[in-house]
């Protein structure tokens, strides 16, 4: 799209945002009334209008103070609400001694009221300003503290708020694991007929961590459904968080129209609220917009004013954005020593408050700043400190680009001739290159795809590999057409809407021109037509979902038959195969010589593995097999065969299941092969002479529970084994979670 429609809506933004003189006649009224009102209730209502509903500046704060002063108020309620109201501004203005002194206020007048909420609200505020001034110890302090109110009271909002800052805290920290399961605590109790506030702000919180990880999709996903529920509850606080978190899914989905619609959005809120820290984040966002339009210039005005406003909170997190994001520009702008100043100020500033995701990036920023300008041994140095740093963390976006920035540098550095500093091969640098291909391909980022492309084609025509040039060349063009086609798709689909609407425009400009008469009269007619076309409709549709059913039930039957035939085949052809391999192998075995013994022995124990795992597949391709009762079956035939002869004692209670009713051939082969490895790991490793399980259906869900009494020694417990991370990714798969759990013996729940 062409750069002047985006200035155009740019501009357009701020035609749509509040009418500045209406508003200041307005306000300029309220302070007059909570300055001078004849009765006291009146001057709190004004000056809880000017709190709530318009722009507050450090000049509109000194005001409200003097006016706060003048009120003698005995409703400890009331004072209460304003002392948080006016500790949120100091905070949001920086002005830390002012902080300290209404936060204590607020905690001795809470204590003599028996308020706790005040009391836990104070606490949090203090902490999040702390926590992005980059002082953690401080923070830490004041969320422990809030964290003990809440084991006297039992606000369910107040629980929520704790478990979103906590999330929020780890997100930012890197601790990806934590703040996921903190995400997943504020859901947890939350009623989705009532609490659309405390919803929409815990799905906000978990689409940020899932930024973090690079999965768009279901940051979209849990970003779409905070907006839902704060557009339900009319969330001032939170819709412009939101709008600007959906704007930055528009910008890295390249859906830039959308993009700025809901940045012009989320600034609208905050210019009537004057949240200096929000309007520092959409200047953000419309330079990084600015900096992927190509207009570099434009992207480091827009950057700068943000870092003013940042500076004026000590708002360090968003220094580091800016700084890495004006890095960037002048990098692109080619202008290497300034990128380098600001990525270093950015790398300075992350490690002091300890932001992972900053380091990476700005490590990153330097190593491909360096390659540029051949100072190759300090490249490579910041170059694999990303991307250590974006494993460690699961940062896969910069992981990605770390690993096409370590080749570029491989392939910059071979051809200035200064091979002695490579200390690795052509397939080394090949093997990182697909990484980062499959990196890419899992983020469905096309932007780095295409990176990995180049790259790669450089790597094979330099050391003349011809046959993957060409396979790579042919692979480049099947991916460069769809996106050809996606766009010319959407293009052709914008295009004929654009024509159907001047079509229709045009169609009323003529009926405007006809005769009146002629069109009341045709009017009954279009009426009776458009009533007989409906019931028509209704009637196709009806039948369409008939014959949709019919075919439906048709295919389903085939399938069945299918899977039956082809579960008959595996274990009469492939079973007798391997059957027939294993005894060979055992009596050959017999007359093998000692050195031929061993070999023999392993081969016939990977036959059998082989046959056992053949088994499971029939098993669960088998139509037959499809009931709740079958199920059960093997999961009981296998605890026996496992534990026989074992110290282990089983107990399996299974309820609330309709014995004949039928699972879907995924859902019963994961949860068997969920419970399989789970009782397989029990069998070998516990230390416990008990095992329970518990299965059963509740709410059209499916609860698993297998818990053995051993003693477990939590830091020698590996989460990340292969077979644990199975169990996860099987339990992703139907949707549910898999939870492990130490503190008593060994146990792992899927639900």
């Amino acid at each position: 799209m062409p750069i002047i429609k985006y200035i155009a809506v740019l501009l357009g933004m701020f035609v749509f945002l509040p009418n500045s003189n209406c508003q200041i006649t307005s306000k300029e009224s309220l302070q007059k009334v909570a300055q001078s009102a004849m009765h006291k209730s009146d001057g709190i209502k004004a000056l809880t209008s000017l709190f709530d509903d318009y722009v507050v500046t450090k000049n509109d704060l000194e005001k409200y103070e003097k006016i706060w002063a003048t009120y003698d108020i005995e409703d400890i309620e009331t004072q209460l609400s304003f002392l948080y109201q006016f500790q949120k501004y100091y905070c949001a203005f920086g002005m830390e001694n002012k902080c300290i002194t209404t936060n204590n206020q607020l905690q001795e007048l809470a204590n003599r009221n028996n308020s706790p909420d005040y009391s836990f609200k104070a606490f949090m505020t203090l902490s999040r300003y702390y926590h992005d001034k980059g002082e953690l110890l401080a923070s830490h302090q004041l969320m422990k503290k809030a964290s003990t109110i809440l084991e006297i009271g039992k606000n369910l909002k107040n629980r929520n708020a704790f478990y979103v800052e906590k999330a929020r805290q780890k997100r930012i920290a890197g601790e990806i694991d934590s703040a996921l399961y903190f995400s997943e605590l504020s859901l947890e109790n939350l009623n989705l007929e009532e609490d659309f506030s405390e919803l929409a702000n815990s799905y906000n919180g978990k689409g940020r961590i899932f930024r973090h990880l690079g999965n768009t999709d279901s940051l979209e996903a849990n970003y779409r459904k905070a907006l839902f529920f704060a557009e339900k509850h009319q969330s001032t606080e939170l819709l412009p968080s939101i709008y600007n978190n959906l704007g930055n899914v528009g910008h890295i989905k390249g859906r830039y129209d959308e993009a700025i619609e809901f940045y012009m959005k989320s600034i609208a809120f905050k210019e009537k609220k004057g949240d200096i820290k929000g309007l520092s984040i959409g200047f953000h966002n419309i330079g990084a917009i600015k900096a992927d339009m190509l207009d570099y210039e434009g992207a480091i005005v827009e950057l700068k004013k943000s870092n003013e406003l940042a500076n004026q909170l000590e708002y360090k997190v968003m220094n580091v954005h800016n700084g890495l994001k004006l890095g960037n520009a002048y990098k692109f702008s080619n202008k290497l020593d300034l990128a380098i100043d600001y990525y270093t100020e950015a790398l300075e500033m992350a490690e002091e408050i300890d932001f992972s995701k900053g380091i990476t990036s700005a490590r990153l920023g330097l190593g491909l700043c360096y390659t540029e300008m051949g100072e190759y041994s300090q490249a490579q140095q910041n170059l694999y400190s990303a991307l250590s740093q974006a494993e460690e963390i699961g940062y896969k976006s910069e992981e990605c680009s770390a690993l096409v920035g370590i080749a570029e540098w491989y392939l910059k550095t071979e051809e200035s001739g200064n091979e002695k500093n490579i200390q690795f091969s052509k397939t080394e640098i090949e093997r990182l290159l697909l990484r980062a291909k499959s990196l890419s391909e899992e983020m469905k980022y096309g932007e780095k795809r295409l990176q990995v492309y180049e790259s790669l084609d450089r790597l094979y025509r330099n050391t003349n590999n011809l046959k993957k040039h060409n396979a790579l060349l042919t692979e480049y063009l099947v991916y460069k057409d769809s996106i050809f086609t996606e766009t010319r798709t959407k293009a052709i689909a914008d295009w004929e809407t654009k024509y159907a609407t001047a079509e229709k425009e045009k169609e009323i400009i003529q009926l405007q021109a006809d005769n009146k008469i002629s069109e009341l009269k045709a009017r009954g007619w279009k009426i009776a037509l458009g009533i007989t076309a409906f019931f028509l409709s209704l009637l196709g549709f009806f039948l369409h979902k008939y014959q949709k059913r019919k075919n439906a039930q048709k295919q389903m039957e085939e399938a069945e038959r299918f899977r039956s035939k082809l579960s008959s085949d595996l274990h009469d052809d492939v079973g007798t195969m391997l059957s027939s391999l294993s005894m060979q192998t055992d009596v050959m075995g017999l007359t093998a010589s000692d050195e031929q013994v061993q070999k023999f022995e392993k081969l016939s124990n990977l036959s059998r593995e082989a046959m056992s795992r053949m088994r499971d597949t029939v098993w669960a391709i088998d139509s037959r097999k499809d009931k709740v009762e079958d199920l059960l079956d093997r999961m009981k035939d296998y605890l026996a065969d496992t534990l026989e002869g074992h110290k282990l004692k089983a107990t399996f209670n299974h309820n609330n299941f309709e014995l004949d009713s039928k699972l879907l051939p995924d859902v019963r082969q994961n949860i068997y092969l969920i419970f399989k490895e789970a009782v397989n790991n029990a069998a070998k490793y516990s230390s416990g002479d008990q095992l329970t399980i518990a299965f059963k259906q509740s709410n059209n869900s499916i609860y698993l529970r297998i818990h053995d009494n051993g003693v477990v020694n939590p830091s020698k417990v590996k989460t990340s084994g292969t077979g644990l991370s199975n169990m996860k990714m099987r339990a992703n798969r139907m949707n549910l979670e898999c939870k492990i759990n130490t503190e008593n013996g060994y146990e792992i729940v899927v639900q």
